[in-house]
């Protein structure tokens, strides 16, 4: 727990997260299965609170039965500013190669979008730093049992294998939907309680000599009663804490038009619908 709330003090680091999921369908039920992985690498600078730096691939596997799509895209947030990069977009099909081809000129393309003095950024910023507060003051791990050390870039850390509290875990979100200006009903709190207990963790993490937690690793399985089974694979490592990084906006960035994304917003829209019917 402490090296959890040393890691929240980190202001600059670079980071990999990887994020595997899937979701079974009931006997008879369509989709089957719908699997995704995300897969996040990048650099991050938050010591100016009010202009956060980063520097990210961000890569996307997606599979609904026996049609898969990926995309991969450059995103670059400086100066009040998003950078943007669609380096690569698949979708299976005939429909997914029309798509490519309306999706064509944004491609392996810098876009920049100007946020104002108002922004979003702004508000994540002011948001993250009551986050932050939360997040020190939750104890998240209930127990925890070494096992062994291991060198992760360069630290050498100590390994444990850790029990999830879930009413901390209950609280913090409670707390955080709070400063988002989404307060949860107490139907909502109810619903909440009863998928905690449908939901069950295991996790290892990794807290080096420095005495902040280096990496994560965890898997997150929801068995209810009713409904699809998921599970969720967890792996998040970060090093290079608070070393110098350089972050640099982009050469012939051009101004981002949202209305070229309706294209992508009605193919996804398809897909949601599909993951939606699993879901319910």
């Amino acid at each position: 727990n402490e090296g959890m709330v040393n890691f929240a003090d980190v202001e600059r680091m670079t980071s990999v997260l990887i994020i595997k999921g899937v979701t079974k369908a009931l006997p008879g039920e369509k989709p089957e299965k719908i699997g995704f992985t995300l897969n996040i690498t990048g650099q991050s600078d938050n010591s100016d609170k009010k202009s956060a730096k980063t520097d990210s691939i961000w890569k996307v596997d997606m599979s609904i039965d026996d049609q898969n799509g990926l995309a991969e895209l450059a995103v670059k947030t400086l100066d009040k500013k998003i950078f943007l990069n669609v380096n690569k977009f698949e979708v299976g099909g005939e429909a997914g190669n029309a798509l490519k081809t309306q999706l064509a000129p944004m491609l392996n393309n810098w876009w920049v979008i100007p946020m104002g003095e108002d922004n979003i950024l702004g508000k994540f910023a002011e948001e993250q730093s009551k986050l932050k507060e939360i997040f020190s003051q939750t104890q998240f791990f209930a127990s925890a049992t070494e096992d062994g050390e291991e060198e992760i870039n360069g630290m050498k850390t100590a390994k444990y294998r850790v029990e999830i509290d879930k009413q901390a875990l209950k609280k913090f979100f409670l707390e955080f939907a709070s400063v988002a200006d989404n307060k949860l009903t107490p139907e909502e709190e109810v619903a909440m309680d009863e998928s905690l207990k449908e939901v069950d963790f295991s996790g290892v993490v990794w807290v080096g000599d420095d005495d902040i937690i280096h990496k994560v690793k965890g898997t997150v399985t929801s068995q209810p009663k009713q409904g699809p089974v998921s599970s969720f694979e967890v792996d998040y490592t970060a090093w290079d804490f608070d070393k110098d990084i350089s972050i640099a906006a982009p050469d012939g960035a051009k101004d981002f038009n949202p209305l070229m994304l309706l294209p992508l917003i009605g193919a996804f829209g398809a897909q949601d619908q599909a993951a939606e019917n699993v879901l319910e």
